[in-house]
């Protein structure tokens, strides 16, 4: 109801869905969210104690998502992003940076593959059509064990841009695997993904639901990877201002939770 609007607000459902939720908050000992910042989110709907809840972040499979060789510096710069096209991911206000990009003379050759199905495909691909953009490769789904090899192939990763809402209170799957490999990072600034991480020359944090700041970033990362001197400095910089959250944190932050309650 809130995060997608796929239920009318203050409807007879919605109402009966929030009050099976509340009874459920409550014959719970334990509350584990994915941040502190949904952790905040959650008690002050449900008006519960902060004190209800722990975190636990979503971590990344070790073994499946390791750090990845540079590709080669020049162009065209490859850009990804992958997911399930829900409001959060912010695919419109990608697709306008993309728009964005491609009237701006001082940018370097840039090739963007989206990948993934949901709720919102159809209005994205619609507006990829409309504005024509042949720079941008759309593949319906891969395999869950190749998205790994499609990091692994791109100059850039993208991850959330969506203006407000659940955006800013969680740290998506892809972020962490992102962060796991290594890769140039681009996503949206907000209070969840400070817990993690800091802007960075190889992670840019943009403003969210902002395709002209999402787009002057990209041009800048772009260039700077097409200098071979800068492109090093990027990757090496990878090493010191990312982390692999595997599966051995969260178990410590699932310990934790469970015995502070």
């Amino acid at each position: 109801m809130i995060d997608r609007q796929m239920i009318r607000k203050g409807s007879l459902f919605a109402k009966l869905l929030y009050s099976t939720e509340w009874l459920a908050t409550r014959a719970a000992a334990t509350i584990l969210l994915d941040t502190c910042e949904h952790a905040r989110y959650i008690a002050a709907l449900y008006r519960l104690p902060l004190s209800r809840t722990g975190t636990v972040w979503v971590g990344v499979e070790g073994d499946v998502f390791t750090p990845v060789s540079n590709p080669p510096a020049g162009m065209p710069v490859k850009v990804l992003f992958y997911g399930q096209f829900i409001p959060l991911h912010g695919l419109p206000v990608i697709v306008e940076a993309i728009c964005e990009i491609a009237s701006r003379p001082e940018a370097p050759a840039m090739e963007f593959t989206i990948i993934g199905t949901g709720q919102e495909q159809p209005s994205v691909d619609a507006m990829i059509k409309l504005h024509q953009l042949k720079n941008v490769k759309r593949i319906p789904w891969v395999d869950y064990r190749l998205l790994a090899q499609k990091i692994a192939e791109a100059s850039i990763c993208l991850g959330v841009f969506a203006a407000k809402g659940k955006a800013a209170r969680v740290i998506p799957n892809k972020v962490f695997q992102i962060l796991a490999a290594r890769r140039p990072l681009v996503t949206m600034d907000c209070p969840a993904i400070r817990e993690i991480i800091a802007p960075g020359r190889s992670i840019r944090l943009v403003r969210p639901g902002d395709p002209f700041d999402l787009a002057n970033a990209l041009i800048t990362l772009a260039q700077e990877l097409c200098d071979p001197a800068k492109s090093v400095e990027i990757h090496k910089a990878a090493q010191k201002e990312m982390t692999t959250v595997g599966m051995t944190v969260v178990r410590d932050q699932l310990a934790s939770a469970l015995e502070t309650q």
